[in-house]
């Protein structure tokens, strides 16, 4: 039953790690990199290891469920993908902690860095759902103001060669390069 509700944490932590990516699977593949994470849970059972096993074996599993819900598009993105996914599951994980030290709940159990919460499934769904909202929620808000910034087309020039470019006007940061005090401009290195 509790693997149950690790399999819908892990399809939300998917979620995000997916909006983070910019990419979407198919539905079945990001399901079925769920139920391999919730698999994953079973660790808590297995003899305490060192931090640096723990470690490796976290980034391991991020690999695989990565592998069955994206595939492998280049090493680049892989490594991106595994990196944004344990992310997420590290800051899913500290928020759960950051919970258990204001609300003290019974029955925290912590082995191999997989953290077991004995609470109620519909405390550990229903706040799991309210942060993937609240990220949605944020992530809109945040996308909506660089949608208003100014746009203007840009060409940059170098060593003889140019590049054209959209750009988003500075509206009130004021970033300048802190030797020359000239404006600069950030850019995608893809550009």
């Amino acid at each position: 039953m509790k693997h149950t509700y690790q399999l819908i944490v892990d399809y939300f932590l998917l979620k995000v790690t997916l909006k983070i990516l910019k990419v979407s699977p198919k539905i079945w593949r990001m399901v079925l990199s769920a139920v391999t994470g919730a698999l994953f849970s079973f660790y808590i059972f297995l003899p305490p290891s060192t931090f640096l096993m723990e470690i490796l074996v976290h980034l391991l599993m991020s690999g695989v469920m990565i592998l069955i819900c994206v595939g492998f598009k280049s090493f680049k993105f892989f490594a991106r993908a595994i990196i944004a996914l344990f992310g997420v599951t590290c800051a899913y994980g500290g928020i759960m902690t950051a919970m258990w030290q204001v609300f003290k709940p019974k029955g925290m159990i912590i082995n191999n860095s997989v953290v077991y919460f004995n609470i109620s499934p519909v405390i550990l769904v229903a706040t799991t759902v309210l942060g993937y909202f609240l990220y949605m929620i944020f992530s809109k808000i945040f996308t909506l103001s660089s949608k208003e910034a100014e746009r203007c087309n840009i060409t940059i020039y170098a060593l003889g060669k140019s590049v054209g470019a959209t750009a988003i006007i500075d509206t009130g940061n004021s970033i300048t390069d802190m030797m020359s005090d000239s404006e600069i401009i950030i850019g995608d290195r893809a550009v």
